[in-house]
């Protein structure tokens, strides 16, 4: 199968081809879509040009304002640039000749229509979807691909939006979601794209916000954005990479230095710097000088991978020089630890699945979802393992308040749903920090005036059957565990 069989009305073409690693004729493909749609572009640009759509004082010595103000409001501005319309600069150029008007306006017609169906075309190779949901560059990106072949297929995606966005509102074409959830950027890193098409990838999203043709916040979700058995795009690169980089940690035990001191390992680095900046970076309060990997790592603590968390920890003395038990204790320039970060919670935001790339017509293509605990169950297990590990290394880091209101971590946990039990029966997220510091059972909040088990009283739980019994448990075992609070003032 190459370009010789392509046919305009083959919306699968290039599904097919990335499909079955034909890169050539992929390419071949992009490209020839690319120029027939820029070429189309120009051809109406030349209209517009022809037409008048300029400023009338660029073209002064054509047309002038007096001439044009008929019609116009009496308090516009002599000064200001006008828009003029189609017909009455065909009027103007050949007066009363309408073999020539009509002429023009036919071609004009013409290259719109030229320009709209070789668009259209190029919609549908970018974002035709198997039975999965997935697009092309969901298939691309399952197979390793060239990073010629994602550079290209970006390119498209960008002539599409450029050309094409005052019409048809279009979903960035890296940002599509599959029926599981699964983004091209995540399939990629789960199955090991090289480095070099992982980093295209985020060049891409960064060029996308910086032309404003999406929310900021689509960064963001390219990094968090979990399918439906709750892998994210960090996660699958690490369990895909997990093995080489233990190996290689083991193998130089010396320094954290010498243990970024391999070319490859220093490129992975470099990686996982960048990606926890696209995680964190669009939420401003996560953002300060002093806002370590650690508090990147823990800021996304509902969906970093531990073994990611680890790893920074080990390395963190070749980032900055600074011990990495230092940093677990260091504050941000808002006096947060890791920790406050940690439990932190914002409402969930996740990528919307769609069927076309025009189902919404806003340009922030997202759904939130307010949750009254802290996420999806394997959200809150990822984000007890997260808290569990800080506070090995930190256990004094339960009794420090937030400094913003003085609540304590534990009651910020229970305001926001921490479970005692996880969904599997474990331990939970309760569970963990008391063991740390019990003694915050007997603590009266400073801001309610209640002890813990009645702050869990007031939590709200969803309109199910599940969550109302975590709140029961909660109020349960928070009372079992230290009943003190329960007895009279008076008793000796």
């Amino acid at each position: 199968m190459g370009m010789d069989s392509y046919d305009d009305h083959d919306d699968q073409f290039l599904f097919r081809l990335v499909s079955t690693f034909g890169w050539e004729d992929a390419n071949a493909l992009c490209h020839r879509l690319l120029i027939a749609v820029e070429t189309a572009a120009d051809a109406c640009r030349r209209d517009d040009d022809a037409n008048g759509h300029a400023n009338v004082v660029a073209l002064a010595d054509k047309f002038t304002y007096d001439e044009y103000h008929v019609g116009m409001s009496s308090n516009s501005d002599p000064n200001e640039n006008i828009i003029i319309p189609y017909d009455d600069w065909d009027q103007y150029d050949y007066g009363n000749d309408d073999d020539r008007i009509q002429q023009r306006r036919r071609r004009r017609h013409q290259n719109r229509n030229t320009l709209q169906r070789w668009l259209n075309r190029s919609e549908a190779q970018l974002y035709y979807t198997d039975q999965w949901g997935n697009c092309a560059l969901h298939a691309a990106s399952y197979v390793k691909p060239p990073v010629d072949v994602i550079t290209n297929i970006f390119r498209l995606g960008r002539t599409l939006f450029l050309h094409g966005r005052r019409s048809r509102n279009y979903l960035p074409i890296w940002s599509i979601t599959s029926k599981d959830g699964s983004t091209p950027f995540l399939v990629a890193c789960a199955t090991g794209a090289s480095l070099t098409v992982l980093h295209v990838y985020l060049t891409e999203a960064e060029y996308y916000i910086e032309q404003q043709w999406c929310h900021a916040y689509y960064t963001k979700m390219m990094i968090i954005q979990s399918d439906e058995m709750g892998v994210t795009s960090l996660s699958g690169w690490m369990a895909f990479h997990d093995s080489f980089i233990s190996l290689e940690l083991v193998k130089t035990k010396q320094s954290a230095a010498e243990q970024l001191s391999s070319l490859l390992l220093s490129e992975y680095w470099d990686f996982v710097r960048r990606a926890l900046t696209f995680a964190t970076t669009p939420t401003s309060r996560h953002l300060s000088s002093t806002f370590t990997l650690v508090h990147r790592c823990a800021a996304i603590a509902d969906h970093c991978p531990v073994s990611l968390l680890d790893w920074v920890i080990a390395c963190l003395p070749n980032d900055d020089g600074n011990d990495g038990d230092a940093r677990l204790t260091m504050l941000d320039d808002q006096g947060r630890l890791p920790l406050h970060c940690a439990l932190e919670v914002e409402d969930a935001i996740t990528l919307s699945t769609m069927d076309t790339p025009t189902k919404t017509d806003n340009d922030m293509i997202l759904t939130t979802t307010k949750m009254a605990s802290y996420g999806t169950p394997m959200q809150q297990r990822n984000r007890f393992l997260i808290v569990k590990r800080l506070l090995d290394w930190h256990p004094q880091a339960t009794v420090i308040p937030y400094p913003n209101n003085g609540m304590s971590p534990i009651v910020h946990a229970i305001m926001h749903g921490a479970s005692w039990h996880c969904d599997d029966g474990g331990d939970g997220l309760l569970q963990v920090m008391l063991r740390h510091s019990p003694e915050q059972l007997l603590v009266v909040d400073s801001i309610s005036g209640l002890y813990p088990f009645m702050l869990a009283a007031t939590v709200a739980p969803m309109d199910d059957d599940e969550n109302e019994h975590t709140v029961v448990e909660n109020i349960y075992n928070l009372l079992r565990t230290d009943p003190q609070c329960c007895r009279p003032s008076n008793h000796v």
